[in-house]
């Protein structure tokens, strides 16, 4: 075993550790980075509080009649001007599933509303189409919608994937990066499966999750699998941040921006420097032990 140096067992025995965050089961997370004006989108870490694990590709089913609720949006209390509201803009035509590939534009397109109007349609060419805002902040400071999404005629069974963004008024004034919705009618989990991991292996926006893999177990500076993952998260990869985090390095040691905490919408966004609460940080990824 590689047993990390006493320093490290000092600098753990001294952190802070910040207890489970509570989120609406399935829904898709979201916070806000207000410094860069930007919506983070993906999912909670049950492990560390309010940080957003980033992700682009999501899934929906339709009922019988081509329409859902779910998944809603949903951001812990506390991280939005309680009046400011959130809409759907679509950046795209949709596209169905062909078996292979989602080159196709179809005849239905998909209507987003928060109540009885449909208040926005992906376009029927490749432009953007910009929404209400619908979606209220509540008087916490948490936004917890879910808009209803419905495949319009001719509505025939199959996979669809719309193009979209989440924007919201100010004061909050800001926007998600481009993510996108796989709507399944009537198909089987296999073929939603399929098309879903083709969006993800094809559209290369998604951002990588944060990580606690850093380096081989078992490995010291100048063996073969020093500082390269190895799809476990275990003691050499604690001391292998611990030792970078001593030295300064910016590469390895800044994963979050100085004076944040849990709750704070650039906890997880490197800022250029590298302090305890990057440390911090660090050790709460590598307790949950995300590969």
């Amino acid at each position: 075993m590689h047993t990390p140096p006493r320093c490290t067992l000092a600098i753990l025995a001294a952190l802070p550790l910040t207890a489970n965050a509570q989120f609406h089961e399935g829904d898709i997370a979201i916070n806000i980075d207000s410094a860069n004006n930007r919506i983070l989108v993906g999912d909670f870490d049950a492990d560390a509080p309010f940080r957003v694990i980033e992700d682009c590709i999501f899934t929906a089913d339709l009922n019988s009649s081509g329409i859902t609720t779910d998944p809603g949006f949903d951001s812990p209390t506390g991280m939005f001007p309680t009046n400011a509201s959130g809409g759907i803009d679509f950046l795209s035509a949709l596209r169905v599933w062909n078996g292979t590939s989602f080159d196709t534009i179809p005849d239905e397109r998909i209507g987003v509303s928060f109540g009885p109007l449909v208040e926005n349609l992906t376009p029927l060419t490749d432009t953007e189409t910009l929404g209400s805002y619908w979606g209220n902040v509540n008087s916490q400071g948490e936004f917890h919608n879910h808009f209803a999404f419905t495949l319009l005629d001719p509505a025939r069974d199959g996979i669809y994937l719309a193009h979209m963004r989440l924007t919201f008024t100010p004061p909050a004034d800001a926007q998600s990066d481009p993510f996108w919705m796989v709507f399944a009618k009537n198909v089987t989990q296999q073929e939603l499966d399929a098309a879903a991991d083709y969006a993800r292996n094809t559209l290369s926006t998604c951002p990588d999750a944060p990580t606690a893999d850093l380096t081989t177990d078992g490995t010291n500076p100048g063996d073969p699998g020093y500082g390269e993952p190895d799809g476990a998260v275990t003691v050499s990869d604690l001391t292998y941040y611990v030792e970078f985090w001593i030295s300064g390095d910016l590469t390895v040691a800044d994963v979050t921006t100085d004076g944040t905490n849990p709750g704070d919408a650039s906890y997880g966004i490197p800022d250029g420097s590298v302090t305890v609460i990057d440390l911090t940080y660090f050790v709460e990824l590598w307790i949950s032990g995300t590969p």
